[in-house]
């Protein structure tokens, strides 16, 4: 993945061309079958599929899938549902919620920027 897919980008050009994922964007699959985001075995399921909508290359709602690995640091299944159930845990959270949103100190919902990471 691009940066500009996940973080805010301070570049004009890469943030008109480039849409961030929102975690409406991220589907997870047990048996060819969807799972809804609040399941409690989220981390558990075989496939996670992520859609790209605008991309830097022109392409858009390009869907790639991943599926589990049995690394427990790198698995992208463990990783995305992590993303997804903390970013659903916010009060305001919804489908349209970008992936990089976070809680500040100050208790306000901020989305991270590609300098920070």
């Amino acid at each position: 993945m691009r940066s500009c897919e996940y973080s805010k980008t301070t570049s004009p050009t890469e943030s008109k061309r480039t849409k961030i994922v929102s975690i409406g964007d991220v589907r997870f699959f047990r048996h060819s079958q969807l799972i809804q985001h609040k399941d409690d075995t989220l981390q558990d399921v075989d496939i996670v599929s992520i859609t790209f909508r605008s991309q830097k290359n022109g392409e858009k709602n390009q869907t790639i899938s991943m599926h589990k690995s049995n690394d427990p640091d790198l698995c992208p299944v463990k990783i995305w549902a992590s993303i997804i159930k903390r970013i659903r845990s916010y009060k305001s959270a919804s489908d349209s919620s970008p992936v990089n949103c976070c809680i500040s100190n100050q208790g306000t919902i901020t989305q991270i920027t590609s300098n920070q990471i």
